[in-house]
């Protein structure tokens, strides 16, 4: 039997190949970086391979750092290896400013794979309307594996998930956070084939005159006294979520 096509009309189904309706999967196939969540509409990709930075970095404490490597990577040649410093505060950042689109449902998504067990990430979304200040973080405590939010008392505290990350090198797992930008509501949390609905709880937030951006930040937090690092690729800025 032929697949994909019916056997009338100007084309003739092949017995070896399928008809293929889903763009995403088209898109996919020709070697976009969008194939873990397909959700939404993208306004940034950053895989590393251009030498044209998106991005920008920073860091606390001796010896740390950032910068294009060619250890790992999820696709293509490079991703981005984050140093955190050995003493201070001892972090290295990673983020992104967009400018504001129509306020919706922004999704933030990267994949990462750890060198260091014991070491926490951080997920954070600010969001500018000129009106408002909504602040979105999320921490992912490695010890336990809990993931606790910022509550609009600016305290972080748990959500009630568990899910630990992978600590093997060269295993990249998917992160994806979803908040709504239009009312300071957190969305869902997605990581690799698992999901968590945060619909219920509201960010920190207060009234501001500073309008017209997104950040967009991952940040890693090591151990005192070492230089911990981890590989991030396949950054993903979406809005218009479901």
């Amino acid at each position: 039997m032929p697949h994909g096509l019916p056997d009338f009309g100007a084309t003739s189904g092949k017995q070896t190949t399928y008809q293929l309706n889903d763009m995403a999967e088209l898109a996919a196939r020709l070697g976009s970086i969008v194939t873990f969540d397909r959700l939404g509409d993208v306004l940034l990709l950053e895989d590393f391979e251009r030498g044209r930075e998106t991005y920008r970095t920073a860091w606390a404490g001796t010896g740390g750092g950032g910068y294009r490597s060619l250890s790992y990577a999820l696709s293509g040649a490079y991703s981005y290896k984050m140093v955190a410093g050995s003493d201070g505060q001892h972090f290295a950042r990673l983020y992104f400013n967009v400018a504001l689109p129509v306020l919706s449902r922004v999704g933030f998504e990267f994949a990462k794979t750890y060198h260091t067990a014991g070491c926490d990430l951080h997920i954070i979304i600010d969001v500018y309307t000129g009106a408002m200040f909504y602040e979105y973080e999320l921490w992912y405590e490695n010890a336990t594996g809990k993931w606790y939010y910022l509550n609009p008392a600016d305290s972080l505290v748990e959500t009630g998930w568990v899910k630990g990350l992978s600590t093997v090198a060269g295993l990249f797992d998917r992160v994806k956070l979803v908040v709504n930008s239009e009312c300071g509501k957190y969305q869902r949390l997605t990581i690799n084939g698992e999901g968590v609905d945060l619909s219920d709880l509201s960010c920190h937030s207060y009234a501001s005159a500073v309008g017209g951006s997104l950040l967009l930040e991952v940040r890693y937090v090591g151990k005192l006294g070492s230089n911990n690092y981890c590989w991030i690729d396949n950054v993903i800025v979406t809005q218009n979520e479901p």
